[in-house]
């Protein structure tokens, strides 16, 4: 489903709307996630049908490119395959499907808002909103104006939501409005860890035999964020060629020509001797150095 046809579907007078808080609680596999649903009112849920309307118009005529591991241009637009966070949608929707009964809550312990919104046997598209604003508005002062004087606001557990959408879920694709929230909800950082983890333990690629001082390389870029996301877009490739270990004359040839601090040896293992090299090793991992047919100008293609 297209933007347009997202807009048309949730503008529909038939079209239902659903709010939802959801919090998510750690455990020490990771996290559970824990939703309520209140009650809205019909002005409300038209309210909310317009903040999505205005989203959707504002990104409508925006670039649309595939969803980043490595990060995102501003004023883009990024999609990504429903198919691809399958369970992490399924775990969200479960819990809405589920919620639990609103009695005592805290409203600093929920982190986003969904907006559902569904018609009578057609699928259901979910908005999602990330939000620390409950935890300031706890930890700060809040009142009210009333003529010339400010009455504190003795109750602080207020939930509310603003005028913007971060991501959006149809039944076939998710639309990322805001390239963090999409990491933060669905908690996407382990699942990097865990797919360069994957990547550097891979027996069938053997890094091991090739980077002299191995273990070493592996325990420091594991320590580094950055790393971990380049290392894991590398895993998510149809493919991990890893063309630098197939082609070491190609391979010295780019370090020689990007005067790169790394030594090759006489097996032609790399020589890993400390950090300062870990970002050059996996840009030849990446095959990110070129040269321009044109130009003739070479550079680092960061988004590889």
């Amino acid at each position: 489903m297209e933007l347009a046809e997202i807009d048309t579907f949730i503008q529909d007078s038939d079209c239902e709307v659903k709010l939802f808080f959801v919090k998510k609680k750690r455990t020490k596999d990771g996290y559970k996630l824990k939703a309520i649903n209140p009650t809205i009112s019909n002005n409300l849920s038209s309210q909310i049908k317009e903040i999505v309307h205005e989203e959707v118009r504002r990104h409508d005529q925006l670039p649309l490119k595939t969803y980043n591991i490595l990060g995102a241009c501003d004023d883009i637009v990024e999609k990504a395959d429903y198919a691809e966070y399958t369970d992490k949608i399924k775990e969200l929707t479960d819990e809405m499907d589920d919620p639990e009964n609103i009695s005592s809550i805290k409203s600093e312990e929920y982190n986003f808002l969904v907006y559902e919104f569904s018609k009578k046997d057609s699928e259901k598209i979910i908005a999602i909103r990330r939000t620390k604003s409950f935890k300031k508005f706890a930890q700060g002062i809040a009142g009210v104006l009333a003529g010339s004087d400010f009455n504190q606001l003795k109750n602080k557990n207020v939930l509310g939501t603003d005028n913007l959408v971060d991501i959006l879920i149809t039944l076939d694709k998710i639309y990322i409005f805001q390239h963090i929230s999409f990491e933060r909800v669905f908690d996407l950082k382990n699942e990097f860890k865990e797919q360069a983890e994957d990547l550097l333990n891979d027996t069938k690629l053997a890094l091991e035999t090739h980077v002299q001082n191995y273990e070493s390389f592996k325990e420091q870029a594991l320590k580094n964020g950055n790393y971990v996301r380049r290392l894991a877009k590398i895993r998510t490739k149809s493919t991990n060629q890893m063309l630098f270990l197939q082609h070491m004359d190609k391979t010295k040839e780019a370090i020689q020509e990007f005067d790169l601090n790394i030594k090759v040896l006489k097996d032609d293992k790399i020589s890993f001797e400390d950090e300062s090299q870990i970002s050059d090793i996996i840009h030849l991992m990446q095959d990110s150095y070129y040269r321009t047919i044109i130009g003739d100008q070479k550079g680092i293609d960061e988004e590889r």
